[in-house]
């Protein structure tokens, strides 16, 4: 039976793998949490604009980068399930109603497309 390694055994391995991540990542946050305090936002009023960002990234990349290389590829259901989506959160503010609606509507259109 192969022998399961202990979490404080990956723990060091783990650290070094996000290590050159961690160089940019910890600057970019100083920078934000300067600029938002700088604007007069709370802590708490600036993670607000985190699901929207962690959003935007997660969606943009297939919209904008479909081949590798920038460029709009014309996929009918996802641009405009993407219009409708961005259309649903200016509205209505609700992160889990875009993502629900969004994706319905993506289906939708991906099942009327054949």
């Amino acid at each position: 039976m192969p022998q399961v390694p202990s979490p404080r055994v990956e723990f060091i391995p783990g650290v070094r793998a996000l290590a050159p991540m961690s160089m940019s990542i910890i600057p970019f946050g100083i920078v934000c949490g300067a600029a938002a305090s700088g604007a007069g936002m709370t802590p708490a009023q600036a993670l607000r604009y985190v699901p929207p960002a962690v959003m935007a990234a997660i969606i943009a990349p297939p919209l904008f980068f479909a081949v590798g290389a920038p460029t709009i590829v014309p996929d009918l259901p996802r641009i405009a399930a993407a219009t409708l989506a961005a259309l649903i959160a200016w509205h209505t503010r609700s992160i889990l109603l875009t993502v629900v609606l969004g994706m319905l509507a993506l289906w939708g259109l991906q099942a009327l497309r054949g």
